[in-house]
């Protein structure tokens, strides 16, 4: 940057201005606004954008000096745009006292919509017409989070016609016309000059490295137009040159971003990984171990191994190896559910400090309910130069404020959170490009790949193709991946590296290839894998199918088994495929099994509510010796529902389980005698699992509306009397996955194949409605970022995380219990009383977001929502002046846990959680 001709920046301006506060009667000139952006496009890029990204643009012949230029450069220029007619009027009406502006105004009343032109609009036009590129300007007009409209036939000269249809608003009158186009001309010149770097230079990126670096630019733009580190200054003032670069040098002091994490300590070995995780590498560790140390390209990799193995362990050290040989500047540990993510960030956090002793990290819990995790809660929170005077600077861990806005968790260098974070990266979404600049420079690692729906799927696989266009390398882990999704997946990343017409490489019988544990991965264009023999008895499970007449057959099984199983002591755990089954199946064990333990575990409880359920179910359940635990695991019995299977640490002494498709139920057959060294009652010594099967559709209407008629058909044909762990997962899973031979089915089979693939197309062809669209087209990246049409919309993160993962919209709460006229307590808080009259406290607040609980998607969304819209506003107004409860709903329940909403009897208990049932 050459300082030193910032007056010739501001010579140029005219007098322009970009911000004015009409309360406090400040101003920010545009010069300075240019200036501040790009000084911090430059920080970031000296101190924020990892050496993977650099290598990223580098290999497209970009060196690392015009690089530098290019980011000060799309900095200063990404507001040329205000420095129009309708902007300055707009901006200069608020202002009292400012004679500094060269050029002449309206007033702003007298432009009409149809004269408007959004400021990032303008600053695309502009450039193009002055003879930039419509790729490079697509960056600069995307600073506000949407791509513009592209630019058809000749660009400079469509750029000209689209300003000459709004003389109003670029120039007020033809008369200034000239005035305003030499404006811009002079601005870019001088521009160029300041940041080092002419048109020419300019280079030609592909489409995914425009949208990174417009990404980044989003960033910086936040950043420099935040007032409390590039404070307005009063009318009076008008500063020179000379306060550069101190005002950037400060700003960036005051925001004290952490470094960009680089791999610091010993290469990767079986002695590192054990100072790592307090234990030695077993076979799997070992194995991936030296395939990922003798990987030269890291592209993406796929382990697939049995439950309890370690995988989370094998994955991180393969980040480990896979970030220092990319350079990555953090990882992004994505998980299906909020409490796989906070079963895991323990973990996750120890392994971050360790990592990161060479320096101060950020580090992000990334979920809707993170605030009330204690473990993250407990990590200190603010900037890298936290209590920097203090012993507890010896933390390397942080939880930085910046990274707590919206939409910027993803910029922390750790983050560990659910999947939907990564997904988005894939949804046409307004500030998708944020994502990118997010994730682009990490290590990915995606637990639990398995439990994706189709619809899910065509964004993972989205996903992976712009992770594989930035050279991200990518882990994938499953315990039971059918072999057609690992092809899909692996594709759909070389795709994203090299291109729509990428033809595979290396070993030709990876794509058939049956043992177990397995390994995929990429090296370049190359994909290999490796199977391992372990040596030593794996686990024979027994399989017991239990035929259901009816709801009471079904119930009254379950009560045979476990009073016949469990009556010298242990843990059962029930699985079932809804939670109003798990609701009603616990209240009759309860009044069956008098002096029992019965424990429900599902998603209906608030979030507070569910945390301790959670919390309880581990204490109970998971790990632990054999003394600690024996008293405690005496006919215990946990029913759940899928929360269970998914990455929840806990071992049962014996199974019962609801028919599900077949990935699905060894992932719950995995919780059946997990920890390997546990005493067990001796009828329990060996694993046995009892299978409920319905006798006929009619049995279970509600299985069909969870899983589709031909996977569990196929799960229950394919299903043996014993099953093998693990060497009979892959056989198993793709037994009921692999494309049916019609010629050998009935019709009813037919039937239920064809109804399977009508609905998973239908579930691709919805995804397909709101997807980002590929890194690849020639046409696209002719028009940069433009090609993209992101959209416009601003949509919630809550409307985000719903559409990545198809669900149907259901309502979110606050539940509270009325005690009498204005007053109220939280459900889990009987200690706290609230009054309706009188203003929340922020701790009354943070109590209050506590007890968030989801309604049944069975109760009529529009209905609820109006009713408790009306409700919230008519007894709570005083608590909706607080912004945090803004737009918040509120359902009171009486003092026995009952309330009436749409036709729905309500019943809350921190026992059974949130119960319903429709008014006949």
């Amino acid at each position: 940057m050459e300082w030193e001709l910032l007056n010739q920046l501001k010579a140029a301006c005219k007098g322009a201005i970009a911000k004015a506060d009409q309360e406090s009667n400040k101003y920010l000139p545009l010069w300075m606004h240019m200036t501040d952006t790009a000084g911090i496009m430059i920080k970031l890029y000296e101190h924020r954008v990892s050496d993977q990204e650099k290598e990223f643009f580098i290999q497209q012949g970009v060196d690392s000096g015009r690089l530098y230029r290019l980011f000060a450069l799309c900095g200063m220029l990404h507001d040329l745009g205000k420095e129009t007619c309708v902007f300055q009027s707009m901006l200069l009406e608020k202002l009292k006292g400012y004679a500094g502006f060269q050029g002449h105004t309206l007033p702003y009343k007298r432009f009409g919509v149809s004269d408007y032109l959004h400021h990032s609009r303008s600053s695309l036009l502009i450039l193009v017409s002055l003879g930039f590129s419509e790729a490079f300007a697509s960056v600069l007009g995307g600073h506000h989070g949407r791509s513009q409209d592209a630019l058809t036939g000749e660009p400079i000269q469509k750029a000209k016609e689209t300003i000459s249809q709004y003389p109003v608003a670029m120039y007020g009158s033809l008369q200034e016309k000239e005035f305003w186009q030499d404006a811009w001309k002079e601005i870019v010149e001088t521009v160029c000059r300041v940041c080092g770097i002419s048109r020419s230079e300019i280079p030609d990126l592909s489409l995914n490295a425009w949208l990174l670096l417009s990404g980044i630019l989003v960033e910086a733009d936040w950043i420099s137009s935040n007032t409390d580190y590039f404070p307005l200054i009063p009318v009076s003032e008008n500063p020179g040159e000379d306060i550069y670069p101190d005002r950037i040098e400060k700003a960036w002091n005051d925001l004290a971003l952490t470094n960009a994490w680089h791999k610091h300590g010993a290469e990767m070995s079986c002695e590192v990984f054990k100072g790592m995780f307090g234990f030695s590498p077993n076979p799997v560790q070992a194995e991936l171990i030296q395939i990922v140390t003798s990987c030269s390209d890291p592209g993406i990799l796929v382990i697939e191994a049995q439950m309890g193995v370690g995988k989370t362990e094998a994955s991180l050290a393969a980040a480990d190896v896979y970030a220092d040989k990319r350079g990555s500047g953090g990882i992004y540990f994505g998980l299906p559910t909020q409490a796989t993510s906070n079963g895991l960030f323990p973990r996750f956090e120890e392994w971050a400090a360790e990592v990161s002793q060479g320096g101060k990290q950020s580090l992000k819990l990334a979920h809707g309910m993170a605030a009330f995790n204690e473990k993250y809660r407990k990590i200190p929170h603010g900037t890298a130069r936290l209590n920097e005077d203090e012993k507890n600077d010896e933390s390397s861990l942080i939880v930085h404020d910046w990274m707590q806005g919206r939409k910027v968790g993803m910029m922390s260098d750790f983050v560990v959170g659910t999947v939907d974070q990564g997904l988005m990266t894939a949804l046409n979404q307004r500030h998708v490009m944020l994502r990118h600049a997010g994730i682009a420079g990490k290590t990915v690692i995606i637990d639990e790949v398995h439990a994706y729906d189709a619809y899910m799927n065509m964004y993972l696989e989205r996903m992976l193709e712009w992770l594989g266009s930035y050279h991200a390398p990518v882990i994938l882990l499953s315990a039971t991946l059918p072999q057609s999704r690992r092809i899909n997946l692996i594709l759909a990343y070389q795709r994203g590296r090299f291109g729509k017409k990428y033809q595979e490489e290396g070993n030709p019988g990876w794509t058939t290839v049956a043992g177990y544990p397995l390994f995929t991965w990429t090296d370049g264009k190359e994909i290999d894998c490796r199977s391992l023999i372990l040596e030593g008895k794996g686990q024979k499970v027994t399989i017991i199918k239990e035929k259901i007449l009816s709801t009471e057959d079904g119930e009254q099984k379950v009560y045979s088994i476990l009073e016949e199983q469990l009556g010298d002591g242990g843990v059962a755990g029930i699985i079932v495929n809804t939670v109003k089954k798990a609701q009603e199946l616990a209240h009759y064990l309860q009044k069956a099994l008098p002096g029992w333990q019965i424990i429900p575990f599902h998603s209906r409880f608030t979030s507070l509510g569910r945390a301790k359920v959670e919390k309880e179910v581990l204490s109970l359940a998971g790990k632990g010796t054999a003394e600690s635990r024996q008293k405690i695991r005496d006919r215990l019995v946990i029913v759940g529902t899928q929360v269970i299977e998914q990455s929840l640490d806990v071992d049962f002494d014996l199974m019962i389980t609801e028919l599900s498709p077949m990935d699905l139920l060894l992932q719950r057959i995995g919780r059946l005698h997990r920890h390997k060294d546990r005493v067990r009652p001796k009828n329990l010594e060996e694993p046995v699992c009892h299978v409920l099967i319905p006798g006929d559709k009619k049995t279970d209407r509600s299985v069909s509306a969870v899983y589709s008629d031909w996977l569990q058909y196929q799960t229950e044909k394919h299903l043996p009397q014993s099953i093998d762990i693990p060497e009979d997962i892959p056989r198993l899973v793709n037994a009921v996955y692999k494309d049916a031979d019609e010629s050998d089915q009935l019709q009813e089979e037919q039937d239920k194949y064809h109804n399977y693939l009508n609905e998973e197309k239908g579930k691709e062809d919805k995804a397909e409605i709101a997807i980002l669209a590929p890194p690849y087209k020639k046409l696209r990246m002719d028009h940069g970022i433009n090609g993209l049409k992101i959209s416009n919309a601003k949509t919630s993160e809550e409307r985000g995380l719903a559409t990545v993962r198809d669900i149907k919209p259901s309502i979110s709460c606050i539940l509270l219990k009325g005690e009498k006229a204005g007053a109220f307590r939280p459900v889990d808080d009987e200690h706290m009383l609230l009054k309706s009259d009188q203003k929340l406290s922020f701790r009354e607040v943070q109590t209050l977001l506590k007890e968030v609980i989801s309604l049944p998607i069975s109760i009529p969304y529009e209905a609820a929502e109006t009713e408790l819209e009306q409700t919230t506003k008519n007894r709570f107004p005083l608590w909706m002046d607080n912004p945090i409860m803004k737009d918040r709903l509120i359902l009171v329940i009486n003092e026995k846990g009952d309330a009436e909403l749409a036709g729905f009897n309500l019943h809350y208990s921190t026992e059974f959680g949130l119960e319903s049932r429709k008014i006949r």
